[in-house]
């Protein structure tokens, strides 16, 4: 069947009816069989002059959004080619950021709402005999107000840079913000109400808090971009209803970015081109109406950036631009950069300057600094993790990251580490080790012959005298009398060496402590970490930064897998995800006191792959790839818990 542009009516209701992929098919075929009737030839030839391809494949690339701002454009007549055009000359500046990954959405213009099935509704009320305007839906259900209420309070926390398309929805809501939307779809006048709406909101809560888990998170690991790709129709009336009325900050239509929805719409388009005929003749630069517009309109988002900027800047401390140092044979620079341009990730509240190091050798030449960890191409930031840990790096605070255990906390540091060139020294605080490991001691050498008593420095002095991050390894497991060694030096006033004549050694501006941990300081909370002691509170008091760091959800971990192992097939990586995620929550309920980290499932991964051509089948190489990784080193208590998890698994 080809469709013609006369089927819209009967095409968007092919569309509701379809799933995610289904209907993403369904509009390219709609737009690519009419597209002589929803843009003009030129348009088109200017877009596949600007895309370098034929313009049946930009609509095959670009997101589906754009494609209904094409047939909106259409149906109101308002067609212009800039809606298009700029995205592919200047995505930097015109482009939405991707919805997964780093980048930019390839032509997807800032100006189109990032929602579907709200263009849709835009079209469904220029198509004659739908009138959606008057449509009322039937009483939602607490779980589709459920759903709502948290996509929309994750679409905003998207939108401030705190959170990812690629993360579980967002369930970490207050009850008066649950209030709150909850009587703006009562309110709203399109959905029929429930018979008691106190009660039905008190539900709602209730129901919310019971997808949520100790830690506040979110028990399903189901992303943000499936739930909202996969919405019901009338999830998506509602999120309209509460990001328009509860987040008016949320970019919602076209009235957020580009000059031509803004101004141009006050006026009547069968009007504005006489208008724009006479101005464009009555002043000598031959300006059109709707081009005075567009700079007027510019102008004011130049006002906007520039009050921004200038609140950014009240609230940043005074670090020098660029200063100089020598550490051994290697010279270094501190250069602010854009936390956002260090990470590649396109989020707004990492929009910030941060210090990095750039190291020289004796002939000038960039080099790494031999203790700055190397970069791991694989690894997953995750943008609130980088946002908490970058503002403390920045402010010069100290940082607690703490977490069970495998989640990657050292990693998380010595990963920034690396990209910002800083120099990492680790410390493990293990119950064996003394004030003398860490601050030095006084020690016999041999000089012209004779014996002399000479202090040695630590490793802590050697740290603080230059720019680095010293990684304090189960900070919570540190013997209380070696962790008073650090407590002055922690306070950013020095560190008094009584060993050696009560020599103080003081901290370099950019010297930061890191420390690690399985608790929050309180002791531990599980009872599986043995060794870890409650925190002196002074102690505590002197880190101004404490970042929780759990397990990857299952599809960060999937996609970081499938990086690792490009050859492992998707559904046996899915199978691995799933079994640690499993294994995982066993562990956090008490019903295991084993566990399996990224690095165990990337091992897990490593001998399938190994075994599964000299193995009879794939089946005996995974079951002896999870033997050797968590399996063999189960204790009996926990052996056969791991197995059934196992076998239900990778059946």
């Amino acid at each position: 069947m080809r469709y013609v542009f006369a089927d819209l009516k009967s095409f968007i209701t092919d569309y509701k009816n379809s799933d995610g992929e289904h209907s993403r098919k369904l509009i390219r075929k709609f737009v690519n069989d009419c597209a002589d009737e929803i843009m003009p030839k030129n348009y088109q030839s200017l877009i596949e002059k600007a895309s370098g391809m034929s313009f049946r494949r930009y609509v095959e690339s670009v997101d589906r959004c754009v494609l209904w701002q094409m047939i909106l454009d259409c149906q109101t007549n308002s067609m212009d080619e800039r809606t298009y055009l700029n995205p592919l000359n200047e995505p930097n500046q015109y482009c939405h950021p991707k919805r997964r990954g780093s980048g930019f959405s390839f032509g997807f213009n800032k100006s189109i709402p990032q929602d579907d099935y709200r263009i849709m509704r835009m079209v469904e009320a220029e198509v004659p005999d739908i009138g959606v305007a008057s449509k009322q839906y039937s009483t939602p259900t607490m779980i589709q107000l459920c759903q709502a209420v948290c996509l929309a309070e994750h679409a905003q926390k998207i939108y401030a840079g705190l959170l990812s398309h690629d993360e579980p929805v967002d369930v970490t809501i207050t009850d008066a913000t649950i209030t709150q939307c909850c009587q703006a779809v009562y309110d709203s006048g399109l959905f029929l109400l429930p018979d008691d709406t106190k009660a039905y909101t008190t539900g709602v809560i209730a129901y919310i808090r019971t997808t949520t888990d100790d830690n506040g998170q979110n028990v399903d690991s189901t992303t943000y971009e499936t739930v909202n790709d996969n919405k019901e129709e009338i999830v998506g009336a509602m999120v309209d209803v509460i990001n328009q009325n509860v987040y008016q900050n949320v970019p919602q239509s076209t009235e957020s970015s580009t000059t031509k929805t803004k101004m141009v719409d006050e006026f009547d388009p069968s009007l504005l081109n006489a208008i724009d005929v006479m101005a464009k003749g009555a002043n000598k630069s031959g300006l059109t109406l709707t081009d005075i517009l567009a700079k007027v309109d510019e102008k004011d988002e130049e006002i906007a950036k520039l009050k921004t900027i200038k609140a950014t800047i009240s609230s940043v401390p005074l670090i020098p631009q660029a200063s100089k140092g020598e550490q051994d044979d290697l010279t270094y620079e501190v250069v602010m950069e854009k936390a956002s341009k260090v990470f590649n990730k396109s989020v707004k509240a990492m929009k910030f300057d941060i210090p990095t190091l750039v190291w020289k050798n004796k002939q000038g030449s960039v080099v790494r600094h031999p203790m700055c960890p190397e970069v791991d191409d694989y690894y997953e930031f995750r943008p609130q993790h980088l946002i908490k840990f970058l503002s403390a790096h920045l402010f010069g605070q100290n940082i607690w990251v703490h977490g069970h255990t495998g989640t990657g906390k050292t990693t998380l540091a010595e990963q920034i580490a690396s990209r910002i060139g800083y120099p990492v020294f680790r410390l493990n605080l293990d119950s064996n080790m003394e004030r003398a490991d860490i601050v030095g001691s006084k020690e016999i050498v041999v000089e012209n012959g004779q014996p002399t008593t000479t202090f040695i420095e630590g490793m802590l002095p050697k740290a603080m005298v230059m720019p680095c991050f010293m990684i304090l390894d189960e900070m919570d497991g540190g013997m209380p009398d070696i962790l008073f060694a650090v407590q002055r030096a922690l306070e950013k006033k020095g560190l008094v060496l009584t060993e050696d004549g009560g020599r103080l050694v003081e901290s370099h501006p950019y010297f930061r402590f890191i420390a690690t941990a399985n608790s929050r300081g309180q002791g531990d909370e599980y009872g599986w970490y043995q060794g870890v002691r409650p925190m002196n509170l002074a102690t505590l008091d002197r880190f101004g930064s404490f970042i929780e760091v759990n397990y990857l959800a299952k599809d960060q971990e999937a996609k970081l897998i499938s990086k690792q192992f490009p050859s492992m097939a998707s559904d046996r990586v899915q199978q691995v995800v799933q079994f640690c995620k499993e294994i995982r929550e066993a562990f956090q309920g008490g019903e295991l006191s084993t566990t399996i980290s990224p690095r165990g499932a990337f091992a897990m991964c490593q001998y399938f792959l190994h075994l599964k051509d000299l193995m009879p089948d794939e089946n005996q190489a995974m079951k002896s790839a999870v033997e050797t990784v968590i399996t063999d080193r189960a204790p009996m208590d926990s052996k056969q818990r791991v197995v059934e998890i196992a076998q239900r698994c990778f059946q």
